[in-house]
């Protein structure tokens, strides 16, 4: 069943990916904005100068900010298409190809579920 989950998680993380791209970052941004409820806007809101900003190595730690794993999907397709506006096409294709990994990975290893 999990193998399953994983695969569906997958190909929809693909689906999304390959979706109508957004030229413009700024329209990206305010068709996100628009999906989000006044919780997930404080979690997405944070101030320029704080540490995490700089927290740029990998480690399975919990992090600040709104996870695609708490946005329904059209809120995930909003974030995609402002991935795909701010980023060339070769380093969307790559972003997506982590996060998919990411998924294989998970399953791979077994991770409990505090280490999502």
């Amino acid at each position: 069943m999990k193998t399953l989950t994983v695969l569906i998680l997958f190909l929809n993380l693909n689906l999304i990916a390959q979706t109508a791209k957004v030229p413009d970052p700024l329209a990206a941004v305010n068709n996100l904005l628009k999906t989000l409820d006044k919780d997930q806007l404080q979690k997405i809101n944070q101030a320029m100068d704080m540490d995490e900003r700089r927290t740029w190595y990998y480690i399975p730690i919990s992090r600040c900010g709104l996870m695609l794993k708490e946005m329904n999907e059209a809120q995930r397709a909003a974030a995609m298409d402002l991935l795909k506006a701010t980023l060339s096409e070769q380093g969307s294709q790559k972003a997506i190809a982590i996060m998919q990994l990411e998924i294989i990975l998970k399953e791979l290893e077994k991770s409990p579920p505090e280490n999502e």
